[in-house]
């Protein structure tokens, strides 16, 4: 996505510590805390190699652009960091990631969009299209609580 910041599906306990060796000083996971594919332990295996665990829980069946908008927030306030945003199957994070390189970063689209966006966009549920093929008026918010 941006030199700084990738995106994965849920890694094995054991692929923690190596993310942490390669210098991955942040992992962002959006998956509720009650998901089923969610790592329960995740948080204490984050900890332990290095690495800061941060939670920006999004529901898969309502997301919306103030999701969006806090997750933007949460990738800006870790300046320079090298960041794993991590998700069970890696759709949400693709859809967000993309949003963020192209409003925040001026990445164009195409180069922007994984191949596991390119795939989920063809699939995508009504709830996330909104976020998956947004229009910048939805997303660009000038006066609401939730800017991007």
């Amino acid at each position: 996505m941006i030199e700084r910041i990738g995106t994965a599906g849920q890694p094995a306990p054991a692929q923690l510590a190596d993310i942490a060796a390669a210098g991955c000083a942040t992992a962002i996971n959006p998956a509720m805390h009650d998901s089923d594919n969610v790592l329960r332990e995740e948080g204490s295996i984050v900890g332990s190699p290095g690495i800061d665990d941060l939670r920006s829980p999004v529901p898969f069946e309502v997301p919306s652009a103030e999701y969006l908008g806090d997750f933007i927030r949460i990738v800006q306030a870790c300046d320079g960091d090298k960041v794993l945003v991590l998700c069970a199957i890696n759709a949400q994070v693709s859809a967000f990631g993309h949003q963020y390189a192209t409003l925040k970063k001026g990445i164009p689209s195409h180069q922007a969009t994984s191949p596991v966006l390119r795939y989920w966009r063809s699939n995508v549920n009504v709830a996330w299209r909104s976020i998956v093929e947004p229009e910048s008026r939805d997303l660009e918010n000038d006066g609401g609580s939730h800017p991007l």
